[in-house]
């Protein structure tokens, strides 16, 4: 059934989508330099996640590495929770992420094709070489299987504002070119978690279904609640960061030079003679200043 609530939501990421392929256009129209023209684009794109986002989620583009120093590459898009963790290093908008602080992915491309998408898939398979917590990345659980194994896991998403496939039979064609890529990589596509083209729709490439609103209109909305939906149910499960596996081995460069002095005072909880005489001497020192 649909609310008052969650039609003004569809209006509201459905003007958004406007704005994208708006966005798309001007800068088809105002660049000449194909790399001036995509990163327009996914500045758009990283634009709309900040302002439509929970707070908590902070965006950025980055490399993400892990405690053995294995290292993604450029990501067009990285998504963290902000609250309990944060970048190692910073510049310029461009982050360098411990890997057990990456939740999700986007890379953004002007117009998808299998040369676009074997790019992506490479760059799928260089972020599941990495290990968190000395542990793979876990893929979607699936029929009902509950997410209490520990494992963490990523969202991973292309994002294209158009395809170089024809509408005739666009899902079906799209489907078998995304999972031929996968098999030809050696990616699992439980592991290639949404492809949305906005003006088509949102592929789901492990369940082999697919969104396609009729009216052109929809995609977006639909794949960005099934982003904020991971994103929140991931940082939750998400084990404590662990500083301690990015830091210096500082273990030659402590020396002790005096010898160690426990002077500090035992600490003990107050009694119930304690509180009767602190709130004692409250109420006096109120009763004399009244």
């Amino acid at each position: 059934m649909t609310t008052p609530g969650h039609k003004r939501a569809q209006e509201i990421l459905a003007s958004a989508e406007t704005e994208l392929t708006a966005a798309f256009h001007r800068a088809e129209a105002s660049f000449k330099h194909m790399g001036d023209r995509g990163g327009a684009r996914e500045s758009a794109v990283r634009s709309f996640l900040s302002d439509q986002l929970p707070t908590r989620f902070a965006i950025s583009s980055g490399e993400v590495m892990d405690a053995a120093g294995n290292n993604s590459g450029q990501t067009d898009v990285v998504i963290y929770d902000s609250l309990n963790t944060r970048p190692l290093y910073v510049t310029d908008g461009v982050a360098l992420l411990p890997a057990e602080t990456l939740l999700a992915t986007v890379e953004i491309k002007s117009t998808i094709s299998k040369t676009e998408i074997e790019k992506a898939v490479g760059g799928m398979n260089r972020l599941r070489t990495l290990r968190p917590w000395d542990a793979p990345w876990s893929a979607a659980r699936r029929d009902g299987h509950p997410a209490d194994d520990g494992l963490p896991r990523i969202f991973t998403t292309v994002f294209a504002f158009a395809t170089d496939l024809a509408k005739s039979n666009w899902p079906t064609n799209e489907m078998l070119r995304l999972r031929e890529c996968c098999a030809a990589a050696g990616l699992p596509t439980a592991y290639f978690d949404r492809l949305i083209v906005l003006d088509r729709g949102v592929l789901l490439p492990s369940t082999g279904t697919v969104y396609a609103p009729t009216n052109e209109k929809g995609a977006l909305g639909s794949w960005f609640f099934q982003l904020v939906s991971f994103l929140s149910r991931e940082a939750a499960r998400r084990e404590q960061f662990p500083w301690d596996r990015y830091r210096l081995d500082e273990r030659d460069s402590w020396l002790r030079v005096a010898e160690k002095i426990d002077d500090a005072p035992v600490a003990t909880r107050a009694t119930e003679s304690d509180r009767l005489k602190a709130r004692k001497d409250r109420n006096e020192i109120a009763f004399r200043e009244n």
